[in-house]
């Protein structure tokens, strides 16, 4: 049991994510509820409302994200400048699809610890979802720089994000010059390994039988992760669009809840391309968009 838990007694979490909680640190990865530790915690809060450490830990087991971000809110009164408590609001913040008030709190955690790639990578999701492409590339390749500098295997994570960026602005040879830089000897995290099959179908590295063999069926949110990738391919590498249209649906349909960010990149998309379809619009040449105003 870590230290910084102010409760004794037995209790279901790992330490890992009872470090995140008390210590109110970055959250990652997928946390477990557990209704004992929040009687815990809402007696602490009892007794003590203005106790950040509590109220992060109270966020960090809300399986709702609105009642996350309200305890992220209570936390952030307490501290206005907690760069964790304003990045894991602005991750909740993007799940409710709130995105522009989630990219107001990743840019402000990114320039309270410009160190932490995954700030940058989360202002640069924040972006996307604005279609601010140009922003969000310059955001990704901060996170590049910031996980280097950590000694994080990050690059294509980073790198996935910044090739679907130049291909909503209709650039694929920025495009294809950004991934130039992953091939089948690059490091990455074992957690973020589909980001590089992704690119690697991409460059033609691994064939489609391949890459479709690769997928694991049993993790429904991963799954439809990589049949984005695969729907990207179609339709910006082969020119199919219709082909395109067929794998975003079943995304759709693969996702529990549309959850993972596959399935909603892939809404987003399926209504763009039936469009193109409907327009008889060449599928591998999206017009060029305008850049959103904004900046860094």
């Amino acid at each position: 049991m870590i230290a910084a838990r102010p409760f004794d007694g037995p209790t279901s979490i790992s330490d890992e994510q009872l470090e995140v909680m008390y210590l109110g640190l970055p959250t990652k990865g997928r946390l477990a509820f557990d209704e004992a530790e929040l009687a815990l915690i809402d007696e602490g809060l009892r007794v003590n409302p203005d106790d950040y450490f509590l109220w992060c830990a109270r966020a960090a087991l809300m399986t709702d994200a609105s009642e996350a971000v309200e305890c992220y809110s209570q936390a952030l009164r307490v501290r206005p400048l907690a760069s964790h408590a304003l990045y894991n609001r602005g991750r909740k913040l993007l799940g409710l699809a709130s995105t522009a008030m989630a990219a107001a709190d990743l840019r402000a955690a990114t320039v309270l610890d410009p160190d932490e790639p995954w700030k940058w990578h989360f202002l640069g999701v924040s972006l996307y979802f604005l279609e601010r492409y140009e922003d969000a590339v310059a955001a990704f390749e901060a996170a590049v720089a910031a996980a280097e500098r950590a000694g994080e295997p990050l690059l294509p994570f980073e790198l996935e994000w910044v090739w679907n960026c130049h291909m909503k602005r209709g650039d694929a040879d920025e495009a294809a010059a950004s991934i130039s830089r992953v091939d089948e000897r690059t490091p990455v995290l074992p957690s973020e390994a589909t980001y590089k099959r992704r690119i690697l179908l991409y460059r033609g590295a691994l064939t489609e039988a391949e890459f479709l063999d690769g997928i694991d069926r049993e993790d429904a949110v991963e799954a439809a992760n990589q049949l984005y990738g695969y729907a990207n391919h179609l339709h910006y590498l082969r020119g199919d669009t219709a082909g395109s249209v067929a794998v975003l649906r079943e995304v759709l349909a693969t996702a529990p809840g549309g959850a993972g960010w596959g399935a909603k990149m892939a809404a987003l998309d399926l209504v763009e391309r039936e469009r193109q379809l409907q327009r008889g619009d060449a599928a591998n040449h999206p017009e060029p968009r305008e850049k959103k105003g904004g900046s860094l």
